[in-house]
Formats: C-alpha cells, structure tokens, sequence
C-alpha cells in the first residue's frame, strides 16, 4: 500500500503504542506518580493509536467504498 497519509499513521502508530505502554508502567509500577496522570497517558497512547489505524485504514476504505460502478 503507498500512499500519503503512510508515514503519518506509522509515526502516530509508533507514538500511541510508545504513550501506551509508558501510561500502563505509570499508572502500574511507580507510587510516586499520581495515578490519574499514569491513566490520562495511557489513555491518550490508546487514542492515538486508533488514530494511527484509521489514518492507515482510511485509503482502503476508500478505496474499496469508492469503486466506480
């Protein structure tokens, strides 16, 4: 698949997934964080991660639901 929007959803993929698993070892492992800030990380890695698989999927989807008749 090549196309433009590729790099974008790689690097909001590699972002959410890094936000992620920094977010659930903050709101797991360190008492001294509040938990709330280790659940709002977590949280936010989550979105962009689906960010990341719509901005990846979205020329599919279009591509498959734009089909000339």
């Amino acid at each position: 698949m090549n196309h433009i929007l590729l790099p974008a959803a790689i690097a909001v993929l590699v972002v959410g997934a890094v936000g992620s698993c920094i977010g659930w070892v903050l709101s797991n492992y360190f008492e001294s964080v509040p938990l709330i800030v280790g659940r709002w990380v977590l949280s936010t890695g989550l979105g962009l991660l689906a960010l990341g698989v719509l901005l990846y999927a979205w020329p599919v989807f279009l591509g498959f639901f734009a089909q000339p008749a």
